[in-house]
């Protein structure tokens, strides 16, 4: 569950309806590739930052939204012993205040079973797991489930939603902002406070990986066994940007700026190569192994190309 579903239920719950594509788009969701260095599992590369435009997304659309700590403060931090100590010292009193004034917290990570890494909104205290529940919610849930849930472990990011004013924002400025966390995005800003890759960096690690498994003979380093979801993930954001492109291109008619068409080539190459990378994957031994990690090869360089390629050409446009 993405924090993008997470800020349309919070809106649907106020009373206005917002645009999942138009969420995706601004959070800068709808651009990127990601590599995750410090993570093993590829597959869970796309669960990380979402939060990196949070803020000024969320004040778009009418919400006042405050980080309880800096991203970087929350690197790392869930490996630590003493986390759940700390957490409960200094996180746990400014969850419960927020609880207090009826205010949303959004939340990374905790969640039970096959939802650990996803976003949520704690809604309670109780008396089991760590001490607060909440819900997580899917772009088909149409509100908040009915069931909160315990959280197993200490979310490692939150923020408090302190306002919600419906709002829908200027078609123009939503798409000024998109351009330029999409500019962000492609030229890999976010990892000295997140510790990603974006853009050509994250292609660029991904061939490193697929290389690393070649050479182990099949993938010891589990790229191999975790790329498609990876790539079929990334891909499918892409769809969501050009239907996002679409709609603001059928809006301006002629007077459709550059981004937009920039945007546009990207999202429609980077869902060609990254289909074709799918299909060859995942790669089965035998006599046809090395023609298809070539060709996934491949397919991640042109999608590098396109990546760097529209980063150089928005770097004039933002």
């Amino acid at each position: 569950m993405s924090i993008a579903t997470t800020l349309q239920a919070l809106g649907r719950q106020a009373g206005y309806s917002i645009e999942l594509d138009d969420l995706n788009a601004v959070l800068g969701l709808s651009w990127r590739a990601t590599a995750v260095p410090d993570e093993t599992d590829p597959g869970v590369w796309p669960a990380f930052g979402h939060d990196a435009f949070l803020i000024p997304a969320g004040r778009l659309f009418g919400m006042i939204i405050r980080e309880v700590h800096p991203p970087e403060a929350a690197r790392g931090i869930s490996s630590l012993p003493e986390f759940t100590q700390h957490f409960d010292a200094s996180y746990r009193p400014l969850v419960e205040r927020a609880l207090d004034h009826n205010q949303a917290v959004l939340a990374w990570q905790g969640w039970p079973g096959d939802k650990g890494m996803s976003w949520g909104v704690i809604t309670s205290t109780c008396d089991t797991g760590v001490g607060l529940k909440g819900v997580t919610i899917g772009p088909d849930d149409e509100g908040f489930p009915e069931l909160a849930v315990p959280l197993c472990s200490p979310p490692v990011q939150l923020y408090v939603v302190e306002s919600i004013t419906p709002t829908q924002p200027d078609p123009d400025e939503l798409l000024e902002a998109t351009v330029a966390h999409a500019a962000a995005v492609l030229d890999n800003r976010l990892e000295e406070s997140f510790g990603i890759l974006t853009g050509q960096a994250a292609y660029s690690f991904w061939m490193e990986r697929l290389a690393d498994a070649i050479g182990d003979g099949g993938g010891a380093n589990g790229f191999l066994s975790q790329a498609r979801p990876l790539v079929e993930s990334v891909a499918a954001s892409h769809w969501l940007g050009l239907k996002f492109l679409n709609r603001h291109r059928a809006r301006l008619g002629e007077h459709e700026p550059v981004a937009i068409a920039l945007l546009t080539s990207l999202c429609q190459e980077t869902i060609r190569w990254l289909t074709e990378a799918a299909s060859c994957l995942p790669v089965p031994d035998g006599p046809g192994a090395k023609d298809a990690l070539a060709q996934v090869s491949e397919a991640f360089d042109r999608a590098r190309e396109a990546a760097s390629r529209t980063h150089e050409a928005l770097c004039s446009e933002v």
